[in-house]
Parts: C-alpha cells; sequence; structure tokens
C-alpha cells in the first residue's frame, strides 16, 4: 500500500469522526493542570525583627495588671514608672541592658543583666545577681506601645540577701505595660525606674 493511499485512508477516518459527532482532540502545548502556577501567588514574607522603631526619651511605664511583684512590690495596677528607651551600638534598649525590637507592629524585648555587691569591702563580688527579661507586644505607634513582661532574678554569693541586694532572691515580677512617651504628652512623669528599673540587678 503506497504512502498517498494511508494517507487518504488516515483522512477519510477523520472527516467520517467529525461527522459521527465524535470529538477531535488536538494538543495545542498548553498544559492547564499538571504544571506549575507561575502566577504570583507567593505568600508575603514578614520583614526580619530590627532595633524597635520608637522615639528615643523618657516614657511612662503605667502598669495595666501585675500577676508577680516577689521582686518589686511597688509593681501593683495603675502604678506609673518612668524608663530611659535610648539608642546603643545600633540597638534601642531600656533599663540600660533590655533591647526592644520590632517588626511591623510587633514588639518583643530580651535582657540579661548582671550587678554585684561587695558588702564586706574587700573589693571582691560578695554577690552577683543576675536579671533576665523577657517580654511580648505590640507597637501602636513611635511614641506608644504596650509589653507584657517577665523579670526573673537570682543570686549567686554569701551575701544575696535583700539587706545587701535589695531583693528577696530568687523572685519574678510579671506584668503588662503601656509605655508613652513622655515627651508626645502621655501624662505626667512616674516614680522613676522603679526597684526594678535597669542596673541588671541590686
Amino acid at each position: 500500500m503506497s504512502t498517498r493511499t494511508v494517507s487518504l485512508m488516515g483522512l477519510s477516518l477523520l472527516i467520517l469522526s467529525a461527522c459521527k459527532g465524535d470529538p477531535i482532540v488536538t494538543d495545542t502545548g498548553d498544559d492547564d493542570g499538571g504544571g506549575a502556577d507561575t502566577s504570583d501567588t507567593a505568600p508575603d514574607i514578614p520583614p526580619e525583627w530590627g532595633p524597635a522603631d520608637l522615639a528615643f526619651g523618657p516614657y511612662n511605664m503605667r502598669l495595666i495588671a501585675v500577676n508577680q511583684n516577689t521582686c518589686t512590690a511597688e509593681y501593683t495596677a495603675n502604678a506609673t514608672f518612668e524608663v530611659e528607651i535610648i539608642p546603643a551600638q545600633g540597638n534601642v534598649v531600656f533599663w540600660d541592658f533590655v533591647d526592644l525590637q520590632s517588626r511591623e507592629d510587633q514588639m518583643r524585648a530580651n535582657g540579661l543583666g548582671e550587678s554585684t555587691v561587695d558588702p564586706t569591702g574587700d573589693g571582691t563580688p560578695d554577690c552577683t545577681v543576675t536579671t533576665r527579661v523577657n517580654g511580648n507586644g505590640s507597637r501602636t505607634s513611635e511614641t506608644e506601645f504596650d509589653l507584657n513582661l517577665t523579670v526573673e532574678r537570682s543570686g549567686v554569693g554569701d551575701y544575696c540577701g535583700a539587706e545587701y541586694t535589695g531583693y528577696t532572691l530568687p523572685c519574678t515580677d510579671d506584668f503588662s505595660a503601656l509605655f508613652t512617651s513622655a515627651l508626645a504628652g502621655g501624662g505626667g512623669g512616674g516614680a522613676g525606674g522603679g526597684a526594678g528599673a535597669g542596673d541588671g540587678g541590686g
């Protein structure tokens, strides 16, 4: 059978199939189901955490709720203390050692500080007080934010009593607070940094 005869037979079958109403499937090269979707549907990746986007200066720290205050008895609901937010080596800190970071409207705080006392006066530390601070919250603006904070203090040494360190160690302060810039009309000043303020311990 010649090539011309085969071609004519194939054409006849194609015409016959069309007359019967059978669909003629042609490959257009498009893959509507099996291929990857190349449209721009990738999820948004949140920005990295960085130094908190806040104005520097004094802030009023007003305590909203206090869950525990075994370090600082003055920490009670609605009490207000003044803290200073400052730049430090590319970071943003308060209490001198607590690093504040933000990511869009989210906030977090982390810090590890140490202080020593030498009640014997021999020039060597008689107690080393370690303070750990952790917290998270949200930022309303460059001059206002809130945090849920946990402050844990512990001491190592022979003279770690409250008469030497100011704390009955170990102890914990756990509270939520609203921070408002005092320079932005955030209300009257508080009672200073409070007993929990930033020397890292004693």
